[in-house]
């Protein structure tokens, strides 16, 4: 692998800015730090792009950070260079991207992929994977055009905060053989509930007639834990 030795005086600042451009610029051509020779000594070399893993990335990501807030430390008057650029192959990552919900029969499901949503229905209800596939309808797209009803029995203090929050005006509600049920969007309340797994998210259901969507009890609870969890 083709190797590159940079010296610097590691006092001056413009030397060491002149560094870090040189260094990003390296980056985007694979090459990465070997070792720290010295005081304004690094020495590089460069690397096949196809090893960097996944795991690497968050790494890296979690190393940047560090850099970040190390790279350059004032001592006496004196400024030394004691860390990186960070990656470019770290730069720019994007968020988590939301699941979709997916139509299975009468249930609505979160899961990343298809496959994911119909293992959990053949796990759940011990059915074959053929008759579930039969029942798999699609995805809910947009979210936003689609809702479901909560039963406010189930949902906590802290989410009950969240809408009134959202909804300063109220929410629509509807009073179904002597409960109150919020009509709310699929993307409302997955933005506020862990969706890391595929779960169950709401089920059809006929009322008087009239096919209903009605979120599961166990999502008010799946809600809370999440917003506890980032300390709402």
């Amino acid at each position: 692998m083709a190797t590159i030795e940079i010296l610097y005086n590691y006092e001056d600042k413009e030397d060491i800015k002149e560094v870090v451009e040189v260094l990003v610029e390296l980056g985007k051509l694979n090459y990465c730090v070997d070792s720290r020779m010295g005081k304004g000594y690094l020495k590089i070399k460069k690397v096949h792009q196809e090893v960097v893993s996944i795991k690497d990335l968050d790494r890296i990501a979690a190393a940047e950070q560090k850099i970040t807030d190390d790279s350059i430390v004032s001592t006496k008057g004196s400024v030394e260079f004691d860390g990186l650029t960070k990656s470019p192959a770290a730069e720019g990552l994007p968020p988590a991207p939301m699941p979709d919900v997916h139509w299975i029969g009468e249930d609505y499901i979160v899961a990343y992929d298809e496959w994911d949503a119909v293992t959990l229905v053949i796990k759940t209800e011990e059915k074959g994977y053929t008759e579930v596939k039969k029942n798999y309808k699609g995805t809910c797209t947009p979210l936003n055009n689609h809702e479901a009803l909560f039963n406010s029995d189930y949902i906590g203090e802290k989410f009950l905060e969240v809408i009134k929050r959202t909804y300063p005006a109220g929410v629509l509600t509807d009073w179904i053989q002597g409960q109150t049920f919020y009509r709310l969007p699929f993307d409302f309340v997955m933005a506020h509930m862990d969706t890391k797994e595929p779960v169950f998210l709401s089920f059809i259901d006929k009322v008087n007639g009239h096919d209903r969507v009605f979120y599961r009890h166990n999502i008010g609870d799946k809600v809370e834990e999440y917003l506890s969890g980032k300390g709402e």
